[in-house]
């Protein structure tokens, strides 16, 4: 080793390579290898004092290996390649696809190959033969890692990282190094090149010298335009120094002498190790290039890419149902687009990154949202405050999610004190540098410490922000981008109306929840009181209702600690289910399996839960018949049909897992469409921040009030805590229904079809109104009406809207959007300029054709009257009928059909009125 490092020195002196006489580099143990030690020091008045001074002569890189006679074989292989497939109508190509990477460009490419034919074919004969031979034989970075070593990584960036550049490093072997040896082995056009010398194992092997040494370096251009190109370039004696964050260097580049030096700006001790600075790098960054990671880095971050939710479907990808609405997501793009936002965010220690919010706020827009919030008036404010209850609701219930997902992954299936418990003791063991297993599994440790650190100071920031946001809002004002909201809302119990036994299952839960002390101070009264299973809470003092142990919820950690959730871990290996479906299926054994239910800790929540609920998925066909020609029919029968799909890909899953089918239950009286769809619901009603806690549902059935909200947030000692927040009144001393969470910014199609609940006559509320595209779309005759429309975000969908004390009026989007379509051309063009060219998008639109317009508002808005077999006095009449005959009906399951005719009848009779006042109000406007 010193005999090496003797004739390194010695070359590098012949070659003017000049370091510090101050400066005596050696090899200074096993941990840190060769570095620089001071002899004497450098005091305040030297600075900036230069360390180490090269010639860009001696330097290597893609440039150096393309002159040499080893790239002119390089480059007339490639040509014999390129020809043959030509010849045979293949593209050329390196394999590489979809990366703008220069790690993996031909040029670099062809630095690797020159490293391998320098070191190993030339050897002794190359000029750099001293600097090569002194280079490490091993690395301990992430892409020779073991897979053993790598599965210990799951759930991180540096995974996917890994075995990406893993892949890639694949392809150009076989697409390019492999061919260039089968052409020099069959044309002999340069037998001394691509010999056997050359293996995978040596191409990895100089790939990772090159990135975890290179510096960037000017130098000729290879492009059309004669720019000069950055290269990736090793500097002997440069990269010989170790990195320390604190160190304060600088790098000197002289072009015109040809120089690239190396100076401190900081005094330096006699003694002390020369230290580099590599950057303030994460530890992502440390391991993949350079096999080691900096302990408690600050610099640590876990990137997040957030995405476009829909409507109602909550799968991901793989599980079929996705986001179907295509034009709300593309909505969402352009608003993303325009205001300079990113999907893309680096999660730090220190706060959230800069953007994330408002991006989130855009990505968690439902329709209703997108409609009130158009693209042409979005700007940088507009995100950065709340834009409705709901959205941010969603936006905090999102981010948790997505939070506590990345952290159960690296987690698999232990506690997260337990977890972080085993990786601080492996990092208090120093291991011995010749141990590479020692040493890889103290760099994993202590990076996937810094990981959980950045990720759980992350959901700690989002609870601590969702908190104040929950205890902080006055729910009924106005928003400075929102909508005031006055409603009250109408829904069955989900109970069936048995005073009887579900009462009796209902106080079984109750005394199983007192007697672990999670009502402390409260007086509580449960039961069934005006068709509504509540609970009433003594809110005198303190408006805490109650406290959980995370461990009495459900959710993804304590399924994943329970031998089903364990079962159903292992037919995720390859991620079809994600953590949703995983709680459902839990849910579902346990409600429906006798074996499961009857040992589950949660047996009495699971026995008081209904056995079915009243959203309109669960209408029969004759009843839901009552809605047909409504949105919501549509709605109800296309999530239907997509749950299905989704249904036999998980009961395929289920059954092709041996473990699975063995231990559990997989006959169609268990896992069955029905049953899936219950849980389905009671995922959806019942969740709260990705918790399933054992008193929603039977308390809270969604009944909600004007002036009182149940919110939810886990506290740091990993309790679940729910506070009743009550605004508005002076009477805060009373009982009070414990409301449901943020139900009224959502419209009637969704309380029906997620809760079965529906807003009262007395309440503001909202219905989508889809026009005929096919109609329509032939009048969209040129690209500046369409143009127009892009532009304003004008589209088939919109929403009519009752609003109390206010006048009910057609949409403007309404209006503008016809109004476009019946532009003449010389109208076409004029707004075209004003709005798209000239960005006037408050402009008015008037046309000439005008009473077209309207005409085809008022037929629009007649034909939906028109599609119904009844009027709504006819409904008035039904609507008394139905809720005489419920006086008299004892029948559970015939009361429970009477009460969803009646629930389709007042959706039907508030749409009708909705739509009667849209068509007044464009009679008294006209």
């Amino acid at each position: 080793m010193q005999a090496n490092l003797s004739l390194f020195l010695e070359w590098a002196e012949t070659n003017g390579l000049k370091i510090s006489p101050r400066v005596s580099v050696q090899h200074l143990d096993d941990v840190y290898g060769f570095g620089g030690l001071m002899n004497d020091e450098v005091v305040q008045s030297e600075l900036p004092y230069s360390i180490i001074r090269i010639p860009l002569s001696v330097s290597i890189n893609a440039h150096t290996a393309l002159n040499s006679e080893f790239g002119k074989a390089f480059k007339l292989h490639s040509q014999i390649i390129k020809q043959q497939r030509a010849t045979v109508g293949e593209i050329p190509t390196t394999g590489v696809q979809n990366t703008n990477n220069d790690l993996f460009e031909d040029n670099n490419v062809l630095f690797y190959l020159f490293l391998v034919y320098e070191r190993f074919v030339r050897n002794r004969d190359s000029f750099w033969f001293p600097y090569l031979q002194l280079l490490p034989e091993r690395f301990d970075t992430t892409i020779f890692f073991t897979q053993q070593q790598l599965n210990k990584l799951k759930g991180t960036n540096l995974l996917k990282s890994t075995l990406n550049i893993r892949d890639k490093l694949g392809q150009l072997w076989h697409n390019l190094v492999v061919p260039l040896q089968q052409v020099n082995n069959a044309f002999k056009v340069c037998p001394e090149y691509f010999t056997k010398d050359f293996s995978f194992e040596r191409f990895t092997w100089a790939f990772s010298c090159v990135w975890s040494r290179v510096f960037p370096v000017k130098g000729p251009s290879t492009q059309p335009n004669g720019t000069a190109q950055i290269y990736p370039t090793l500097l002997p004696l440069i990269d010989i120094l170790n990195h320390e964050f604190n160190s304060q260097v600088t790098y000197n580049i002289n072009y015109e002498e040809g120089f690239f030096s190396l100076e401190s700006r900081a005094p330096l001790v006699k003694g002390a190790q020369v230290f580099n600075n590599y950057g303030a790098k994460s530890n992502d960054s440390f391991l993949l290039s350079y096999g080691f990671v900096v302990p408690n880095n600050r610099e640590d971050t876990y990137y997040i890419q957030l995405g476009f939710n829909g409507n109602y479907t909550f799968f991901r990808k793989s599980l079929i149902l996705v986001d179907a609405d295509e034009d709300l997501v593309l909505h969402k793009q352009q608003i993303i687009s325009k205001l300079g936002y990113k999907l893309g965010h680096y999660l730090r220690k220190d706060c959230l990154p800069e953007g994330l919010i408002p991006s989130l706020r855009v990505c968690a827009m439902n329709s209703f949202e997108v409609y009130f919030h158009s693209v042409s008036n979005a700007n940088a404010q507009t995100f950065s405050n709340i834009i409705s209850f709901r959205n941010e609701h969603a936006v905090f219930q999102s981010l948790n999610r997505l939070l506590r997902q990345k952290i159960n992954v690296i987690l698999d299936g232990k506690s997260y004190q337990q977890v972080v418990d085993e990786l601080t003791h492996i990092t208090k063991q120093i291991p011995n540098p010749s141990h590479i297993e020692g040493i890889r599994e103290y760099n994993i440790a202590a990076y996937k410490l810094g990981q959980l650190q950045v990720l759980s100071h992350s959901f700690k920031t989002v609870k601590s922000m969702e908190k104040d946001y929950i205890t902080g809002s006055d729910l009924l004002r106005m928003l400075p981008n929102g909508v005031m909201y006055r409603n009250e809302i109408v829904q069955p119990s989900p109970l069936e109306l048995d005073q009887g036994e579900p009462s009796k299952k209902v106080m079984n839960n109750t005394a199983w929840l007192q007697s672990k002390n999670q009502f402390p101070n409260k007086s509580f009264v449960s039961g069934i009181n005006d068709s509504d299973m509540c609970v009433r809470v003594d809110a005198m003092g303190s408006n805490k209702v109650l406290c959980l142990n995370m461990n009495e919820c459900i959710n993804y950690t304590t399924v994943c600690n329970d031998p089903l959730g364990r079962c159903i871990q292992k037919i995720n290996n390859e991620e079809l289910f994600d953590e949703e479906t995983t709680i459902m299926m839990y849910v579902l054994y346990h409600k429906f399996c006798p074996v499961v239910s009857c040992t589950s800790r949660f047996k009495h929540f699971f026995e008081a839960l209904p056995n079915t609920w009243n959203t309109t998925l669960f209408y029969a066909p004759h009843v839901l018949q009552l809605l047909e020609n409504t949105s919501l029919y549509e709605d109800t029968k296309d999530l239907k049909q997509q749950l299905e799909e989704t249904f036999h890909f998980i009961y395929n899953s289920c059954c092709q897992s041996r473990q699975f089918a063995e231990n559990f239950n997989v006959s169609n009286t268990v896992l069955c469409f029905e049953n899936f769809l219950w849980a389905y619901t009671a995922y959806d009603t019942l969740v709260r921040d990705g918790n399933i806690i054992p008193v929603f549902g039977l308390y809270s059935p969604l009944h909600y009030r004007a002036k009182s909200q149940i919110c939810q947030y886990t506290s740091p000692d990993n309790t679940v805590r729910v506070k009743l927040i009550h605004q508005g009144t002076n009477d805060a001393t009373g009982s009070f229904v414990v409301g449901g969470n943020l139900l009224a910014t959502l419209h009637n199609d969704e309380l029906m079809l997620r809760y079965g609940a529906l807003f009262t006559q007395e309440s503001d509320f909202f219905f989508p109104l889809t026009l005929d595209s096919a109609s329509l779309e032939p009048l969209l005759d040129s690209e500046h009406k369409q143009s127009l429309l892009e532009h304003l975000h004008l589209g088939f969908d919109h929403f009519l809207r009752k609003r109390i004390g206010r006048k009910v009026k057609p949409p403007i989007k309404l209006f503008n959007m016809l109004r476009i379509c019946f532009m003449n051309k010389e109208e076409a063009q004029m707004y075209y300029n004003k709005i798209v060219v000239n960005n006037q998008v408050d402009s008015k639109i008037i046309i000439n054709n005008e009473s077209h317009v309207v005409n085809t508002v008022r037929s629009v808005l007649s034909s939906i009257l028109d599609s119904f077999p009844t009027s709504l006095q006819d409904d008035e009449h039904l609507l008394k009928k139905l809720e005489r005959e419920d006086q008299s009906i004892t029948n559970v399951l015939s009361k429970r059909e009477n009460v969803q005719k009646t629930m389709c009848v007042r959706y039907r009779m508030q749409l009708k009125q909705v739509v009667e006042l849209t068509l007044l109000s464009l009679e008294s406007s006209e």
